[in-house]
């Protein structure tokens, strides 16, 4: 079984649900809204995603988050990227990329 959950930043879970279980690679496209349908604000926001084997045994995964950039910063001499209030340190940066065209989809 796979199961993911969102929380706002005081920790409230505010929309879970399962996940795929196939091997490979997935996508989660947030919308941004709760279960319950209500539109929640901009913010940060932690997803947690869990996987169980056969035996229900943890599952170690990986995951990665994709944004669009709106800013560099350089903390106590750490540059991050922005995605909004979340910062990302360079040293986590996989790749930056310009956005698809539609044509590109």
């Amino acid at each position: 079984r796979a199961e993911y959950a969102i929380a706002d930043s005081a920790g409230k879970v505010v929309a879970f649900g399962e996940a795929v279980r196939d091997a490979g690679n997935h996508a989660l496209n947030w919308d941004g809204k709760s279960n319950s349908g209500v539109q929640l604000p901009d913010g940060a926001y932690t997803l947690v995603v869990s996987a169980f084997d056969k035996t229900d045994k943890p599952i170690d995964i990986g995951m990665t988050v994709t944004g669009k950039v709106t800013g560099v910063e350089t903390v106590e001499g750490v540059t991050s990227l922005a995605m909004g209030n979340v910062l990302i340190s360079v040293d986590d940066i996989l790749g930056v990329r310009a956005p698809a065209t539609e044509s590109e989809s």
